[in-house]
C-alpha cells in the first residue's frame, strides 16, 4: 500500500513540475498574440496538464498493483512506474502545449 501512494505522489509531483515549466514556455510562445487568444490557450493547457497529471499519477497506481500481483519488488515495481509514467506525462503536455498555441492562433485569424 505504501508503494502506491509513494508512486502516486512521486509521479503527481513531476508531471505538475513539468506542467509548471512548460507552462513558463508557453508564456513565451504567446508573446504577441492577443489576450483573448491567449487565455484560450492557458485554459486549455492548465485543464489538459491537470488531467493528464491525475490520470498519469492514477495509471501509475495500477501498474504498480499489476506489477506487484506477478511477484515484483514493490521498489521496482514504484522506479518502473514512476519512470515511465513521468515521461508519458511529459510527452503527453508536449501535445497539449501545441494543442493549446494552435487554438490560439485559431482564435487569433478568425475573425
Amino acid at each position: 500500500m505504501a508503494a502506491k501512494i509513494i508512486t502516486f505522489l512521486l509521479i503527481l509531483g513531476i508531471n505538475v513540475a513539468i506542467g509548471f515549466a512548460l507552462l513558463f514556455f508557453l508564456a513565451l510562445a504567446l508573446n504577441g498574440f492577443s489576450e483573448r487568444a491567449a487565455n484560450y490557450a492557458f485554459g486549455i493547457f492548465i485543464a489538459g496538464g491537470i488531467l493528464v497529471s491525475l490520470l498519469m499519477a492514477a495509471a501509475g497506481i495500477f501498474l504498480v498493483k499489476f506489477l506487484a500481483g506477478k511477484e515484483w519488488n514493490a521498489v521496482l515495481a514504484g522506479l518502473l512506474s514512476v519512470a515511465s509514467f513521468s515521461v508519458l506525462g511529459f510527452v503527453l503536455k508536449i501535445v497539449i502545449f501545441f494543442v493549446g498555441i494552435f487554438a490560439a492562433d485559431f482564435v487569433r485569424t478568425s475573425r
